[in-house]
């Protein structure tokens, strides 16, 4: 049965008022419309900070990732670069050896005796520049060539007219590289115009 207060009709002009308020006089208890536009507008409130949240932590995500990828490129970068530290240390190590080697078959070839011997030395050495080879060692070239500081290191000078100033006349000792790095610089005699 409805109350007498929810509908009352205004005697000016004879509309409907809804919601009236009580006789009691007392505090006005909120509509059903009202309180679920207040609930609404609070879990619209929540929805958003979730969403913030969301987002904050998405973004959180994303850079542990990439940091992540950072950390593992820059490892693989450290560990190529230890490993090419290593090879260049260890051929550093062995490229006395090949002095070593070139100087016994010189010794060889002037002597007449030595012959199947010298051939021998010539293999092992041969065999042995082959390892380095494959593994990105090559030698610098150094004779008729000008001088370059950066693969060459003059050690003696000589006039000349026949050749250009700073040209390489002789390689005193061979130098080598492992791909764009300089192992050891060509021990070199040079030219100069007098």
């Amino acid at each position: 049965m409805p109350d007498k207060y929810d509908e009352r009709r205004d005697n000016k002009d004879g509309r409907v008022s809804r919601g009236a308020a009580r006789p009691d006089k007392g505090e006005r208890k909120p509509s059903a419309y009202s309180i679920a536009t207040k609930k609404a507008n609070e879990m619209l409130a929540k929805l958003a900070d979730y969403e913030q949240r969301c987002q904050i932590a998405e973004d959180d995500v994303l850079r542990a990732r990439a940091e992540f990828d950072n950390y593992r490129k820059r490892t693989e970068r450290e560990r190529i670069e230890s490993a090419g530290r290593a090879s260049v240390n260890l051929i550093k190590r062995l490229l006395p050896v090949i002095d070593d080697f070139d100087r016994a078959i010189d010794a060889a070839l002037r002597d007449e005796v030595a012959g199947k011997y010298t051939e021998g030395l010539v293999m092992i050495r041969a065999h042995f520049m082959k390892a380095l080879e494959d593994e990105g060692v090559s030698v610098i070239e150094a004779e008729g060539l000008p001088f370059d500081p950066h693969s060459h290191e003059a050690i003696m000078q000589e006039p000349s007219d026949a050749h250009e100033d700073e040209q390489v006349i002789e390689v005193l000792r061979q130098g080598y590289r492992l791909g764009d790095t300089v192992l050891r610089p060509a021990m070199v005699k040079i030219s100069r115009n007098p």
